[in-house]
Order: structure tokens, then C-alpha cells, then sequence
């Protein structure tokens, strides 16, 4: 890069410019609370009750081995948990994460945050493009939210209402006429979404007092039997997942680490094979996300991570990284000031 920050940005809006799959990790939503692994470790340690669920025993066995690897993912896939602490698992998630979502909630309403994803769908919107895909492996609704703002239609999968079942996805190509939609997939679910006992997934309101034969439409990790048990919505999701990376023509990654089985091999595809942009946004690159850029071999990608104070770009050209001294276009907003310009 001869002037190396402002052939990133070049890099960064001619991803931007057309209109991409726009998919968000957890990295997204920690700068607003959201507690991440570390967190939920904590607060599982302290809050799962095994004698409760009967199951004593096997709790010590699983607290054993994550003191043993101290990596709460690789427990819960190394130690099956029985369906009772499972449950337990996933109501203490939900718990956790749905208290950090509504503070979030407060501090929008409050106007003490303002989240990226608002200014990038409002300039998105400002072309021909009728609809925009947002794929989140998170639990919460920070990405509805940031569409709320906007007052952009948006669709999860379930009808709008109080009470909402499980609808039909709206497909990009058909939006209510003369509307402007975001299609946000979850493909691990949310923390308002619900299987009741007769098998009907949900979309329920925070008020709501949910009786005890309603199970978290949330898929945790080392929870496989609950993907396998609760086949919709997460199947559809799925399906439209792959469907919007095979058909994107770019992706916007936000946080996100490389390394979940329900949307990568699509992602894989679309970027590696068919080359189409790509821009990645982390705090930290993991391994995996390291490993995947490894193989990008087209000059219409770039990755940009935190350095210290300034930030460390990735691109064909420079494959181990470029730093780019006295900036931290890493961060979402400050990268959407200096590609599309201020809100």
C-alpha cells in the first residue's frame, strides 16, 4: 500500500458499495454491554443450581474440566451435560444476556449510545437496493434495534404482534411494496423466542411471565440436540443463511471469529472460491478467522484489527498485516465515518 490508510479505506468502501451481507459476531455487541464468554462463564459458575436439576456429579466433572482448559466452549462440547443441566444452561444464558440487552435498550432510548449498524443500514438505503441481510450468531436484538431506528422494516422470521408465531421470511427480492427491508437471520435465536409445549416456536414480549413448559429457542454451545430437537425456525434460517451468502456480493464481518458450522461453509464458498469483498472487523482476529484469511487469495479483501492504539490491516498484499499508525479504523463507527462520511 503506498499511502496505506487511505488505500484501506478504497478496500473498505468498495465493500461497502455493494451492499453486503452484513454478518455480526459477538464482538459486535460487547462495545454495549453485551456479556461475552468470560461473563457467562462467570455467571454460570455462580448461578447453575445442579442439586437442583439432580445432577451434582456431572456438574463437577464439567466445573473440573473448564478449571482444567479454562474455555467455557470447549467444555460444554467436551462434557455432555444431561438435559436438565442443559436447560439450566440455556435459562441462565438467556437470563444474562437478555439484562444486558435491555440496558443496551436504555441507553439508546436515552440516547447515550448509537450503534453502527443504524448508520450503515441508513446509507445502504440511500441506493436502489430494496433489501439488506444480517446475519448474528447473537442472542440479542441490538441488530432490530439498530433497524427500529432507522424505521426500516425488519423480519426475524415471526409476525409482528404481541403474540408471535413463527411466519414466513420475507425474501430480499419480495419486500412490502414500496418498503425497505432488513432481513435479520439468528441463526442461534434471541432471547425473546420460545418452543412452547406443544412444539410452536414464539417470539414473546420481555413482560411476559413464560410458564415453565416453554423452552429458550436458543442454541448454545455444546447444545447440539437442542438444533436437532428444534428444527424451525432454525432450519429456515439456515436455509436463508445460505441462500444470502450465495447469493451476496460482498460480506461485512463485525466481530465475528470464523468459526461457527452454521454459516461458514457458505461464507467459505462465496469469498474464497467466488471471490466476491470482503471486510473483516475485530478487536482481535482469532485463529480461525487468521487461518481463513490465510486462503483469501484475491486482492478484494481486507481485515482490520486493533494494534495497540492504531490498527493492523490485512490484505493480499500484506498477508502478516500492515500497521497503520495512529488510527483505529478497526472500530465500526470510526471506519463508517472515514468510508461513507458522518450520519
Amino acid at each position: 500500500m503506498g499511502n496505506s490508510v487511505e488505500e484501506a479505506v478504497k478496500l473498505a468502501q468498495k465493500c461497502i458499495e455493494k451492499v453486503p451481507v452484513i454478518v455480526l459476531g459477538s464482538g459486535a455487541s460487547r462495545p454495549f454491554g453485551i456479556s461475552g464468554m468470560p461473563e457467562l462463564q462467570a455467571h454460570l459458575m455462580k448461578q447453575v443450581n445442579p442439586a437442583a436439576a439432580g445432577d451434582a456429579q456431572l456438574w463437577a466433572e464439567f466445573t473440573a474440566e473448564l478449571a482444567r482448559c479454562s474455555d467455557l466452549e470447549l467444555t460444554l462440547h467436551n462434557v455432555r451435560l444431561s438435559p436438565s443441566l442443559e436447560a439450566e444452561v440455556v435459562n441462565q444464558t438467556r437470563r444474562l444476556v437478555l439484562g444486558d440487552d435491555l440496558r443496551a435498550f436504555e441507553d439508546l432510548l436515552a440516547g447515550q449510545a448509537e450503534f453502527p449498524v443504524s448508520t450503515l443500514l441508513r446509507h445502504l438505503f440511500r441506493s436502489t437496493h430494496s433489501s439488506v441481510t444480517v446475519v448474528t450468531t447473537n442472542y440479542d436484538r441490538l441488530a432490530e434495534y439498530a433497524a427500529d431506528v432507522e424505521g426500516l422494516e425488519n423480519t426475524t422470521g415471526f409476525t409482528h404482534g404481541y403474540f408471535r408465531s413463527c411466519g414466513t421470511l420475507t425474501a430480499p427480492n419480495q419486500p412490502s411494496r414500496g418498503s425497505r427491508v432488513v432481513e435479520i437471520l439468528k441463526v442461534h435465536g434471541s432471547v425473546d423466542w420460545f418452543q412452547d409445549a406443544h412444539g410452536t416456536a414464539l417470539c414473546l414480549p420481555d413482560s411476559a411471565h413464560i410458564p415453565p413448559s416453554f423452552v429458550p429457542l436458543m442454541v448454545t454451545p455444546g447444545t447440539g440436540k437442542y438444533l436437532a430437537t428444534h428444527e424451525e425456525p432454525f432450519r429456515t434460517i439456515i436455509t436463508r443463511s445460505d441462500a444470502a451468502f450465495a447469493n451476496a456480493r460482498a460480506v461485512l464481518t463485525v466481530g465475528y471469529g470464523f468459526n461457527d458450522r452454521h454459516i461458514q461453509p457458505k461464507l467459505t464458498n462465496r469469498v474464497l472460491r467466488q471471490q466476491v469483498p470482503l471486510l473483516v472487523l475485530a478487536r482481535t482476529l482469532t485463529r480461525s478467522a487468521r487461518s481463513f484469511l490465510a486462503q483469501c487469495k484475491h486482492s478484494s479483501f481486507l481485515a482490520l484489527e486493533a494494534d495497540g492504539a492504531n490498527t493492523r490491516a490485512h490484505c493480499l498484499a500484506h498477508p502478516n498485516g500492515l500497521d497503520l499508525p495512529g488510527t483505529n479504523l478497526w472500530e465500526f463507527g470510526k471506519l463508517l465515518a472515514d468510508t461513507i462520511g458522518k450520519p
